[in-house]
């Protein structure tokens, strides 16, 4: 029986300031889709998530849109921030990786030269997923021994 308990995922900001209006919208794309109850596709997140790439949308104003890389910081650490509030049995952290799969497989990877990572095709390689993976991976307070 699939767990039809609505999921309270919060938007986490640093400072306790307004997150990013980007991270605001991509956190109701997934937040919208993760529900248990919701109809929309993996598909059609990850095609609304791709619409917010910086090479994908219109600039704002007089400014230019940030960078590739600092988007997709940003943007994975507002999926990481979800599936740490997901249960690991709950069928939403399914429902994400079939957004995480549905994003890898969007048509035309675009390939985007990032200052110190080289050239990455968004999205086929998930650019930047690691090392954001790796900033926010929870401090371990344990005490390591080296041999």
């Amino acid at each position: 029986m699939a767990n039809s308990t609505p999921l309270n995922l919060v938007l986490q900001s640093s400072d306790n300031e307004e997150p990013w209006v980007i991270n605001q919208k991509i956190f109701h794309i997934l937040n919208t889709y993760l529900q248990p109850n919701a109809t929309s596709s993996p598909n059609k997140a990850a095609q609304e998530i791709d619409k917010l790439l910086p090479l994908n949308r219109p600039r704002e104003e007089d400014r230019e849109n940030e960078e590739p890389e600092s988007f997709l910081f940003e943007m994975w650490g507002v999926v990481i921030s979800a599936a740490e509030q997901i249960p690991w049995e709950n069928p939403g952290q399914t429902r994400l990786v079939k957004a995480i799969r549905a994003l890898k497989d969007l048509p035309g990877p675009t390939t985007v030269q990032m200052d110190s990572w080289g050239k990455l095709a968004i999205w086929s390689d998930l650019p930047l997923l690691g090392p954001a993976m790796t900033e926010h991976a929870p401090v371990c307070d344990c005490i390591c021994f080296c041999v």
